[in-house]
């Protein structure tokens, strides 16, 4: 994942690096490297984390600029950066890397709603007129949440219970739910139904919502049709199906738009007009509530 996320934000020579969230330094190291060192700033939240850095950095011959401070503010001292990467989810872009960010200049931070079960990517560009324009790609893999944001997952409990089937309700559908190679829908489905998680490891398609104890569970039948057994105060098999209208209506995307507002609001959105699907992330670096509708 690493060096995917690094060929993609190109470093070269003298271009200017914000590496947010320093952790064991990879990602620091190889900018420092590539661009030189004196052109790199590394920021961490944690002194010791920072420390051993250096230390580890200083045994390559490599003596960037290390920070101990809430990766989020940036480095103004350094700014404009041409290019800002993020080691750590959040819940939405920061808005002084918008700042910091050079005209022609890329940053990459993966975004998440504090679920792990279908990470997404923020590419961010400015032009040479100063406008920051982005979108959303779903990935195979994305980092952990950072600091502040819950990250969620099912316990083995919770786990223990669906494969029990407890408590659960047994229907039978004729609408199957988009494959899995359909990454943009369960990236809309995250975002627009929150703190949903997927049983990795399974084979068929298992869904739980943790903080309710809501589930769904859903096989192929022989009929042609699925079996879906649910249990909770979330219909998460309706959620589904209602995402997949909206999605489909706004022409099966497998990207969307990241639009940054005046006031600070930042949207997603794919298709137009009335089909236009759309989602505004939160103001604040928390994990948004589902919207009017979404369910």
């Amino acid at each position: 994942m690493t060096a995917v996320l690094m060929e993609q934000l190109q470093p070269r020579p003298g271009l200017r690096v914000a590496d947010v969230g320093t952790g064991a330094a990879v990602t620091c190291a190889i900018s420092a490297r590539v661009c030189g060192d004196q052109q790199v700033v590394s920021i961490d939240r944690d002194p010791y984390v920072a420390e051993a850095a250096r230390h580890h950095l200083a045994a390559l011959g490599l003596h960037p600029t290390l920070v101990t401070g809430d990766g989020e503010a940036g480095w103004p001292m350094m700014a404009p950066f041409d290019r800002i990467f993020a080691s750590y989810s959040l819940a939405r872009v920061p808005a002084p890397w918008l700042e910091q960010l050079a005209p022609g200049g890329t940053a990459l931070a993966h975004l998440t709603t504090g679920s792990p079960s279908w990470p997404a990517l923020a590419v961010i560009s400015k032009d040479p007129a100063g406008q920051v324009t982005g979108e959303l790609r779903p990935v195979r893999y994305g980092h952990r949440a950072g600091h502040g944001l819950d990250w969620i997952f099912l316990k083995k409990s919770f786990r223990d219970r669906i494969a029990a089937r407890d408590g659960a309700t047994v229907t039978h559908n004729r609408q199957a739910p988009p494959p899995d190679t359909a990454r943009g829908f369960w990236l809309a489905l995250n975002f627009l139904n929150p703190v949903l998680v997927r049983k990795g490891g399974a084979d068929h398609l298992v869904i739980g919502a943790p903080a309710c104890r809501s589930w769904v569970a859903a096989r192929p039948a022989g009929a042609g049709g699925w079996d879906v057994a649910a249990s909770g105060p979330r219909d998460i098999w309706e959620e589904i199906q209602h995402t997949q209208a909206l999605w489909q209506a706004a022409g099966r995307p497998a990207v969307y738009r990241l639009r940054f507002g005046s006031d600070g609001q930042q949207q997603l959105s794919a298709g137009s007009g009335r089909r236009e699907l759309t989602w505004t992330l939160p103001t604040a670096n928390t994990p948004a509530a589902p919207p009017e509708g979404a369910r």
